[in-house]
């Protein structure tokens, strides 16, 4: 049981990481007198994100990669998801379709993980 929560810590910073990265980027290229500081703070968030994915089967070795990023998938669309709301503002003309969709990603990681 610790494996899985310490598993689902890791996915859940890698994503926080990777949204952020991302988001930081994005920001670097629309300002001008720090762009690429910005730019290469974006890049380390990055870089972060790509070294926690990668250590987080050191204390689940039974999950290969495959299994490992169907998860992944399904959290970062959450983490995602969250973020757009919360920090772009972004809203969808059908909130219900932002749940469908999100559903059914969370859905295809768990089929994923459950396969054999």
């Amino acid at each position: 049981m610790f494996r899985v929560s310490l598993l689902v810590v890791f996915l859940f910073g890698a994503a926080i990481l990777e949204v952020w990265g991302d988001a930081t980027i994005n920001h670097g290229m629309e300002t001008r007198p720090w762009r690429w500081g910005i730019i290469a703070i974006g890049g380390l968030l990055l870089a972060s994100y790509g070294f926690l994915v990668n250590c987080a089967p050191q204390f689940d070795p039974s999950l290969n990669l495959r299994k490992l990023l169907g998860v992944y998938a399904a959290v970062f669309a959450v983490v995602g998801s969250c973020w757009g709301m919360k920090s772009a503002a972004e809203l969808m003309k059908i909130p219900a379709m932002r749940g469908v969709g999100i559903g059914l990603i969370v859905i295809g990681g768990i089929l994923v993980q459950l396969a054999s």
